[in-house]
């Protein structure tokens, strides 16, 4: 047995006798970790010259590792979609291990493919693969998870960045503009508030849509992967989480603006949303990263909490020239 184990779970060889004991009843010829998430982690396991992928789940859940099973379940049903599927061994589609919960998924070929080297070919097979995602019939799933409800999470940052805005300041924290940083935070909050459009968040989204949930094998799309955010929402709230993911991780050289556009132009070509469409999911996505960027701050640590207030700063100048190149787009 020649076994490669980069972080598998604590005594991993004692993991590899329980696959092979409970789980594959075969000899494994090789594991090792390729992927650790938030909420899972991912190993490649080949047996009898086979490729299976193995997902621990981290919640110790039985409801959550279900809900996953019945998902993806769903997904393999619907052959337009090309994704990974469940493998029911033992007549059970998931296993415990050690408290933690596993299932057994097909191996998919494919690599996730670097943003400068993203085509509009490339491009297009992602927007045709989502636009066989909105076609699969949920029929009201309750495994999909509630859309985000954007009012409230801007009143709840107003009343965090307001209550933020009037602590006692070192001098450090004033010498930096720390205030201006605030006020700055909350025009940018009153802005999108004012803004606000209301679209219907019946549509199925992904909720994690990004280039690295996304292989590519020969050339073409092979595989779209990590639904564990599957959620109710409106389309273009993935649609320019996906263009904005593809623009932040270009080389430096690039200009990603400009990028930007010729990303958003192709999508609206295939999609025809309104300007108010795209800035709804524009505003969807700076909030969710407001909210996550505004969590992180460390009160006790006044550098590392500037630093962030930076960070969101700069994250209002993109946001602001984001939503220009928007409303540029032809009629």
């Amino acid at each position: 047995m020649c076994v490669y184990l980069l972080k598998l779970p604590a005594e991993s060889k004692k993991f590899i006798a329980f696959l092979e004991t409970n789980v594959f009843h075969q000899p494994i010829e090789s594991a090792r970790q390729f992927a650790h998430g938030s909420a899972s982690e991912n190993f490649l396991i080949t047996v009898n010259h086979t490729r299976y992928i193995v997902k621990l789940i981290h919640r110790e859940q039985k409801s959550e590792t279900e809900r996953l099973v019945r998902i993806y379940d769903c997904l393999s049903q619907n052959q337009a979609l090309r994704t990974t599927s469940i493998i029911h061994l033992n007549q059970s589609a998931y296993f415990t291990y050690n408290h933690r919960f596993g299932i057994v998924m097909t191996y998919c070929n494919g690599h996730a493919l670097p943003s400068y080297k993203m085509t509009k070919h490339h491009f297009q097979e992602v927007l045709k693969a989502y636009e066989a995602f909105q076609k699969i019939n949920w029929h009201n799933s309750p495994d999909i998870l509630p859309a985000y409800r954007i009012p409230d999470k801007i009143n709840n940052l107003i009343q965090i960045v307001q209550k933020a805005e009037h602590t006692p300041k070192t001098i450090f924290f004033r010498l930096f503009n720390g205030g201006f940083l605030h006020k700055t935070l909350l025009n940018f909050l009153f802005q999108i508030k004012a803004d606000k459009s209301d679209f219907p968040t019946s549509f199925v989204l992904h909720g994690d849509f990004h280039n690295n949930n996304l292989l590519f094998h020969n050339n073409q799309l092979s595989a779209v992967l990590d639904f564990e955010e599957i959620r109710y929402g409106y389309p273009t709230q993935d649609l320019v989480r996906y263009i904005i993911c593809l623009v932040q991780r270009l080389p430096v050289f690039i200009n990603p603006f400009s990028v930007f556009k010729e990303w958003l132009v192709l999508a609206n070509a295939s999609f025809h949303f309104s300007t108010d469409e795209w800035i709804y999911g524009l505003d969807t996505y700076f909030i969710i990263r407001t909210e996550k960027l505004f969590q992180k701050l460390n009160k006790k640590n006044k550098v590392n909490r500037l630093l962030k207030l930076w960070q969101l700063y700069f994250s209002i100048l993109q946001y602001h020239r984001f939503k220009e190149i928007i409303r540029s787009l032809p009629a």
